[in-house]
């Protein structure tokens, strides 16, 4: 009798859980396919929600502009500032932008600034001469003379033919008077001629045109300015260089060259 009791008893207690399950087991599972189906927040809903510390934005109110980026630092901006200014307080802007030296421009071409101001740099003065004593500038005489025409009197001399004058498209190069005007003035390099080390040279006397070369009582060449134009023979049958041994210095005996007032040196 109590065995009796007690199972139907046990049957009562288990009678909710088995309930329970069953109503569990009758209802529907969402599969994988409802899962995906159901609508996720998307990345215009997550921008529009306020973020922390920040003040919500009215959908009438225009986006913020990027801010541009400098060009160059302020910091890039000093350090180049102060390297230009160091620059300039030892010389070194004004050799970068004119050159150690003034050069010699073809004949006609003596105003610097008015011959900067009409050249155009086409190389027809070059191209036509016929000496070949005319050439262009390089970097180490400055960005401002780069591929400007000067006179090499290494490679020929001026015969003053006019014909840089006749080709030039711009009037950068003028006519000439050779008996007037100047390239540049004839100067002794006392430490480059060999007849101030043994006597014996006279090439720059016997190949001047205008007799502005002479032997002095020592049998050493003297220019005289007030005679010379500047044509560069002197300079181009200067035989120093190839009878001295090697110094390392770009001077001939005799070099002209441009506002010089003659002499040696």
């Amino acid at each position: 009798m109590d065995e009796k009791k007690a199972a139907g008893a046990a049957r009562a207690a288990d009678q909710p859980e088995a309930a329970s399950a069953m109503m569990e087991a009758s209802q529907p599972q969402p599969g994988a396919a409802a899962l995906e189906a159901r609508p996720q927040p998307g990345a215009a809903a997550l921008e529009a929600q306020p973020q922390l510390g920040t003040a919500p934005r009215s959908a009438d109110e225009p986006d913020a502009a990027p801010q541009p980026r400098p060009a160059v630092s302020r910091r890039a901006f000093a350090l180049g500032a102060v390297g230009f200014a160091g620059l300039f307080a030892v010389g070194g802007a004004g050799v970068a932008f004119n050159g150690e030296r003034a050069l010699l421009r073809p004949p006609g071409a003596q105003d610097e600034d008015a011959f900067l101001a009409n050249c155009l740099k086409c190389d027809k003065c070059r191209s036509i001469c016929p000496q070949d004593c005319i050439s262009v500038g390089v970097l180490e005489d400055g960005i401002v003379n780069f591929r400007t025409p000067k006179m090499d009197f290494r490679k020929g001399y001026c015969t003053f033919c006019d014909k840089c004058t006749q080709v030039c498209p711009t009037k950068a190069v003028l006519p000439f008077d050779e008996n007037v005007e100047k390239i540049g003035v004839a100067v002794i390099d006392a430490s480059q001629c060999i007849a101030y080390e043994k006597n014996g040279c006279q090439k720059c006397v016997d190949a001047c045109a205008y007799d502005a070369v002479h032997l002095d009582d020592a049998g050493r060449p003297v220019v005289d300015a007030g005679v010379c134009n500047g044509c560069g023979q002197c300079e181009y049958v200067c035989p120093s260089s190839s009878f001295r041994s090697y110094s390392g210095s770009k001077n001939r005996g005799i070099n002209v060259e441009r506002s010089a007032q003659g002499g040696t040196r």
